[in-house]
C-alpha cells in the first residue's frame, strides 16, 4: 500500500532490539556531533582557517536555562554514574552543591519545582546514570519531579534541610572529612558561585552564613576545620562572624565582579582558560561550575554588555586566552564576546595548525606556538551561524559550520564538529549519499531515511564515514546555487520527518543499488531469529529499470584457480624460492584483501606471511535459502612463513606444508573478504566453474538492504512521491514527526 497521507502511531511499548524509542518531534529539535575521519584520515597535525568570528573556547547557550545546562553537560559528559538536579530558581539550596557534584563527577541539571523539563529529562536519559541526587527539599523540587526521575533510575537521593544553611551542612557531610571550608553569605549567590570551581577542584565544602550571625547548622559543619576562607567583604560577612571562624582568610572586593577577579589573584590560580558568566544570574554559573572545575578553570563574572575593569585586568595579567561563555547573548552579549582581552579570537582567514607533540595537543599560528593544552581537548567555537565557518585541510579540504573540538585519538589529532542541528547535519549528508541533481522526490526520500538513521544517535558523537553516513560538511562541499536549492528542498521539505514501525524508529538502511532484489537484513547480519518485518526479501523492478550505467545492475568477479605454480620447486627448501614466487597479478588486490581479512578474523596469526597457492573450491547458493540468505563456500590452499624468525610451517615429511582452509559464511562476509569495491554486493546471480578460474556475477552495489538509491531515483522519475518511495522500500512503516 502506498501512503495517501502522513500518519502517526501512539508509542506504547518498550524498545525492541532492532528499534529505538525516540519522542515524537525529537529528530527536528535534536543535535548530533560528528567525528571527522573520512576526508582527513589519521594524522598528527591538522590545519584549519576560519571565516567569520571564532575564538578558542566556546559559548554554552540555549533557548532557556535548561538548554544551557544541557549543553554544558553535553560538553563535559557523554555518560555519568551520578547526575545532580536542582531547582533553576532556588539558588539558595544549590549554592553548596558544586563540590559534591565534582566529587561524583556529576553534571548539574535544572528543573522546575513541579515539572521536569523535557530537555533535562532527555539529557539525563542519555547520560544513563545509576543515581540521581536532588539538592533541595520538596518545596524546591517536588515529589512529582522526584517520581519522574525515578522512571529513569530507581536510585534517587535527596539532600534537603530546613533552610539553605542546613542543606549546605548536609552536602558538606557527604563530602567526607576535610580540614578547611569556605564560608560565604547565603543570600549573595554570586560569591558562592565565583568560588565554586576552586572549591570543587580542591574538594572544599562551601558553607553559608548570615551577614552578622553564624547559623547553628554552619557552626556544626565547621567543627574540626583548621582553616576557613571567607568569600566576600565585611558587608557580606562581617567581623563578628569572622571572629568565630578558625584561621580565617578573606577574599573581598568592591563588588561581585572584583570578588571573582580577586579569587584568581589571591589564590594564585592559573587562568589561561576561564569561564565567564553573568554576575546577575544564578543558573548558568551553577551548571558551569563543575565543568570549569573539570578543566581546572576559574569562573569570572561579567555584565551583560560589559566586562568590568577588574575582570579585564585579571584576564590580561593571567593571559586568559581560552574563554568559555556560559549563557546565550541575552546573558553575555556578542559585544562582550567580540571584545575579550588578549586577542582571544581566531583571526579570520589565517591558517592555524593543531599538532600532537609528544602526546600533548598544541595550537600554532604559523610557526608560533599559541597554546599547549596537554592531554585536554579544546574547542574552536563561535555563535552558530552560516556566516561562521571553519575550513579543515586534509585529503579533501572541507568546510564546516559551528564549533569544532580538537582532541587526541590514538596519537592522531581528531576534529569533532560539535552539536550540529539535525537538519544542518542532513544538508551535509544527503548530497554525499545521493547526487543533488537527482529527482527531488528521491532526494526527499533520502533525507527521511538519513534522518531516521541519524535520529537513533541524537546527542551522540558518530563518524563521517561509510560505516555510518558520509557527512561532507557544509552542504557537502557544494557551492552552486542550484545544488544548494535542491539540498534545501529535500531536507526542509521533509523537516523533522522520520519512519517508524509500531511507533518506534526503524533501521532505515539504504544502499546504492540492489541489482533488482531488495535483500533481507538476515542476508547480511543478525541472527536468523531477528528478521525485521520491514526489511524482507522482495523483487525491485525499479532498480532493474534504472538505465544509468552507474546503477551496477550486474558485475563479474574472476578468481584464478592456480595462483602459484610449485612445479619444479624443492618443497623441502622453501627459502630458495620463497621471495621469487608470487600469486597471479590479476588477482593481486583480491588476494591482499583476503589475507587481511583472514588475519583480522583470526583464521591466520598475524605473525605469518601468507602465499595463496590455489583456490580449489568456490560456490554460492544463488537461490535464496529458507532464511532469505545467500551463503558462500570458499576453499584456500596456502603456505606460511613465520616473520618473527624466518622459519616456514612444514609438514611431517619435511616439506613446506600446503595448509587448507574451508570458509563457509554468508555471501555478505565473503564480500568483505574479497573487497566491497570488487564484489560489489552479496547478491549472487550465477557461478561458473571454468577450467582455469572461477567466475561469478552479481547485482547491485552495497548491502542491498532497505532503499535502493537508484531504485528511488527511478520511482521518482516515474512520478512517485517520496512517501510512496519510502512505503515501497520500508513496507508497513509510518511517516511522521
Amino acid at each position: 500500500m502506498k501512503f495517501s497521507k502522513l500518519s502517526l502511531k501512539v508509542v506504547s511499548s518498550l524498545v525492541l532490539t532492532s528499534t529505538l524509542l525516540i519522542p515524537f518531534g525529537e529528530a527536528k529539535a535534536s543535535t548530533i556531533s560528528v567525528k571527522l575521519v573520512n576526508y582527513l584520515g589519521n594524522t598528527s597535525s591538522v590545519d584549519f582557517d576560519t571565516q567569520g568570528f571564532y575564538q578558542i573556547g566556546t559559548r554554552f547557550s540555549g533557548k532557556d536555562r535548561f538548554e544551557v545546562a544541557e549543553n554544558v553537560a553535553s560538553s563535559g559528559w557523554t555518560s555519568a554514574e551520578t547526575v545532580f538536579v536542582v531547582n533553576y530558581m532556588a539558588f539558595a539550596d544549590a549554592l553548596s552543591a558544586a563540590p559534591l557534584a565534582k566529587k561524583y563527577d556529576a553534571p548539574i541539571l535544572l528543573t522546575k519545582a513541579d515539572t521536569l523539563p523535557e530537555t533535562t529529562k532527555a539529557k539525563i536519559q542519555s547520560l544513563k546514570p545509576s543515581r540521581i541526587v536532588i539538592v533541595g527539599g520538596s518545596g524546591s523540587v517536588s515529589g512529582n519531579v522526584e517520581n519522574q526521575l525515578r522512571t529513569i533510575t530507581g536510585n534517587v537521593e535527596r539532600i534537603g534541610g530546613s533552610d539553605r544553611y542546613e542543606v549546605a551542612k548536609y552536602v558538606a557531610e557527604k563530602m567526607g572529612s576535610t580540614s578547611s571550608a569556605i564560608v560565604t553569605n547565603g543570600l549573595v549567590f554570586s560569591d558562592a558561585l565565583a568560588i565554586a570551581p576552586y572549591a570543587s577542584e580542591n574538594q572544599i565544602p562551601i558553607l553559608l552564613t548570615q551577614k552578622d550571625k553564624l547559623p547553628s547548622s554552619t557552626q556544626e559543619a565547621l567543627q574540626g576545620k583548621s582553616s576557613t576562607i571567607i568569600v566576600g567583604g565585611p558587608g557580606s560577612v562581617n567581623r563578628d562572624v569572622e571572629n568565630q571562624l578558625t584561621s580565617p582568610s578573606r577574599i573581598s572586593g568592591a563588588d561581585r565582579y572584583e570578588v571573582s577577579a580577586n579569587i584568581i589573584k589571591d589564590l594564585g590560580l592559573n587562568a589561561e582558560t576561564v569561564f565567564l558568566s553573568n554576575g546577575l544570574t544564578f543558573a548558568d554559573a551553577l551548571t558551569g561550575s563543575v565543568l570549569a572545575a573539570k578543566q581546572s578553570a576559574p569562573l569570572l563574572l561579567v555584565k551583560t554588555n560589559e566586562i568590568p575593569a577588574p575582570v579585564v585586568n585579571i584576564m590580561k595579567e593571567k593571559q586568559s586566552t581560552f574563554i568559555n561563555i556560559l549563557g546565550g547573548p541575552g546573558s553575555v552579549s556578542e559585544t562582550v564576546a567580540s571584545n575579550l582581552p588578549n586577542g582571544s579570537s581566531i583571526l579570520s582567514g589565517v591558517r592555524y595548525s593543531v599538532k600532537n607533540e609528544a602526546g600533548r595537543l598544541t595550537l600554532y599560528k604559523g610557526t608560533q606556538k599559541i597554546k599547549d593544552f596537554g592531554t585536554n581537548s579544546f574547542t574552536v567555537g563561535t555563535t552558530y551561524s552560516n556566516q561562521n565557518k571553519i575550513k579543515i585541510y586534509g585529503n579533501s579540504t572541507r568546510t564546516y559550520i559551528g564549533n569544532v573540538e580538537f582532541t587526541l585519538e590514538n596519537g592522531n589529532v581528531r576534529p569533532i564538529n560539535k552539536n550540529l542541528p539535525m537538519e544542518d547535519y542532513l544538508k551535509g549528508v544527503v548530497p554525499i549519499e545521493m547526487s543533488p541533481l537527482w529527482e527531488g522526490e528521491a532526494l526527499k526520500a533520502q533525507a527521511v531515511a538519513a534522518r531516521t538513521y541519524a535520529t537513533r544517535n541524537v546527542g551522540d558523537t558518530i563518524n563521517d564515514t561509510q560505516s555510518y553516513q558520509v557527512y561532507g560538511g557544509y552542504y557537502g562541499g557544494y557551492t552552486s546555487s542550484t545544488y544548494i536549492s535542491n539540498i534545501n528542498n529535500a531536507v526542509d521539505g521533509t523537516n523533522g520527518m522520520v519512519l517508524r514501525y509500531d511507533g518506534k524508529l526503524i533501521e532505515a538502511f539504504f544502499s546504492s543499488s540492489n541489482g533488482g532484489k531488495v535483500l533481507s537484513n538476515i542476508n547480511s547480519w543478525g541472527p536468523v531469529t531477528n528478521k525485521i518485518p520491514y526489511l524482507q526479501l522482495k523483487d525491485d523492478p525499479y532498480d532493474i529499470r534504472s538505465q544509468s550505467p552507474d546503477s551496477h545492475k550486474n558485475w563479474t568477479v574472476t578468481l584464478v584457480k592456480n595462483q602459484i605454480d610449485l612445479m619444479g620447486k624443492d618443497l623441502t627448501q622453501p627459502a630458495l624460492w620463497w621471495d621469487t614466487v608470487a600469486e597471479n597479478p590479476s588477482n593481486a588486490t583480491i588476494l591482499a584483501n583476503m589475507k587481511n581479512w583472514l588475519v583480522s578474523n583470526k583464521y591466520i596469526n598475524e605473525k605469518y606471511e601468507v602465499k595463496i597457492v590455489n583456490i580449489p573450491e568456490l560456490s554460492f547458493t544463488t537461490s535464496f535459502n529458507g532464511d532469505q540468505r545467500i551463503d558462500g563456500h570458499l576453499k584456500l590452499v596456502y603456505l606460511l612463513k613465520d616473520m618473527s624468525d624466518g622459519s616456514y610451517v612444514m609438514d611431517i615429511n619435511g616439506a613446506i606444508k600446503l595448509n587448507e582452509l574451508a570458509i563457509d559464511r554468508r555471501a555478505y562476509d565473503i564480500r568483505s573478504m574479497i573487497g566491497s569495491t570488487i564484489m560489489r554486493s552479496p547478491y549472487i546471480k550465477t557461478v561458473q566453474d571454468n577450467p582455469d578460474n572461477w567466475s561469478f556475477t552479481g547485482g547491485g552495489w552495497g548491502h542491498g538492504i532497505g532503499m535502493s538509491q537508484f531504485g528511488a531515483k527511478q520511482m521518482a522519475k516515474e512520478g512517485n512521491g517520496y512517501n510512496q518511495i519510502l512505503e515501497f522500500y520500508y513496507p508497513g512503516t509510518t511517516l511522521g514527526y
